[in-house]
């Protein structure tokens, strides 16, 4: 099994990055649906891009859950660092170098993507200043990656935190300061807004974006994880039913669906814990599959490009004319090679067999 029982596996985090995943690449594939029926692809899927804000969201509350009793010191820092990089570098770099070979095999094309692409890929440097909040090309091979610039950076922050002094009150105030001070002192309007400053400087625009506030909401959400878990049961499915009825009318009825804190982040913020503060009784509901995506989701998330692109003849019906089928083949072939990526790729750097599935190991 890839999740073993512990009592301090938090499973409806694991099962909420896998949906996480799911519909990102839904929301990705929707246009090979559209020609069956007018629009369908949109019709089914157009909510499914704040799946984003989800990710963000639980980035923020595992960071908060694994780093919030860490002392300062650089012992810490070092775990820290090494815990963070065996994480991402291994199925980011593996995949990326696996995605560029493919697309230049299937297409036998190198020369239309610019070489500040392929730097800004494999240095998580944002390159486009005019194009907020990616910050790059959002639509090329791998412009999946403009997420993980944010998360990379918030992951830095953290660190230098914990080697100088841990304190969460500490960390708030750094990105107030920087997302939102310093903008004004800029002449700009205090805005949770993505659209973020308009500077020449890709870097700055990146650092002072207010998308950043998404990541800050599941951090503080983590460090007071352990204290609201202490509130009646009760209490907390009344929250999680009010959670419920709050997100159905933010999205589908007022289309709150910008990634930010004003929209779609704060709706699914309280989603998102109104469902791990229930998570005694929920994970029990949780499908073994789902786990399984989960524990893959970063893998699902960076693999599914292929398909809108080295291998985008499947999704537009040059090989099969069903779109259905089309889909869906496309559908299960990214969660295939997601799983074999985790097993070969991700696993063998990250995962201990006795250390997996305990909470200083939760999955980001």
């Amino acid at each position: 099994m890839l999740i073993e029982n512990n009592k301090n596996t938090i499973y409806s985090v694991q099962a909420l990055r896998g949906l996480s995943a799911l519909f990102i690449m839904f929301y990705h594939f929707r246009w090979s649906l559209n020609t069956v029926s007018s629009n369908l692809g949109e019709i089914l899927f157009w909510w499914m891009s704040i799946s984003v804000d989800l990710f963000f969201i639980i980035s923020g509350f595992v960071i908060a859950i694994t780093t919030k009793h860490m002392e300062s010191n650089i012992c810490n820092f070092k775990s820290y660092c090494n815990k963070r990089i065996k994480r991402i570098f291994p199925a980011y770099y593996g995949l990326l170098i696996i995605t560029f070979s493919l697309n230049f095999f299937m297409t036998g094309v190198i020369d239309n993507i610019p070489l500040k692409d392929y730097v800004s890929a494999f240095f998580f440097m944002p390159v486009d200043s005019g194009n907020p909040p990616f910050y790059l090309s959002d639509d090329g091979i791998y412009g999946i990656r403009w997420t993980l610039n944010y998360e990379i950076y918030f992951y830095i922050i953290i660190g230098c935190f914990i080697l100088i002094k841990n304190d969460w009150k500490l960390i708030m105030a750094y990105f107030f300061v920087t997302v939102s001070l310093f903008p004004f002192f800029m002449g700009y309007d205090f805005t949770f807004s993505k659209k973020g400053i308009d500077s020449c400087f890709p870097y700055l625009n990146l650092v002072t974006n207010p998308i950043i506030y998404v990541f800050l909401l599941g951090y503080i959400l983590g460090v007071h994880y352990e204290r609201v878990m202490k509130i009646h049961k009760i209490i907390r499915v009344i929250f999680l039913i009010m959670s419920c009825f709050v997100f159905y009318w933010g999205v589908f009825r007022l289309h709150m669906i910008r990634f930010d804190l004003s929209s779609s982040g704060w709706l699914l913020g309280i989603l998102f814990y109104g469902i791990v503060i229930n998570e005694g009784w929920i994970k029990v509901l949780i499908p073994p599959w789902l786990l399984y995506v989960g524990e893959s989701s970063l893998s699902l998330y960076l693999i599914h490009t292929l398909f809108n692109h080295s291998f985008r003849w499947i999704l537009d019906g040059t090989f099969i004319h069903n779109k259905f089928i089309s889909f869906g083949l496309c559908c299960a072939l990214s969660i295939f090679f997601a799983m074999l990526s985790f097993r070969f790729i991700e696993k063998p750097f990250y995962y201990k067999k006795k250390t997996m599935a305990t909470r200083d190991n939760t999955r980001v």
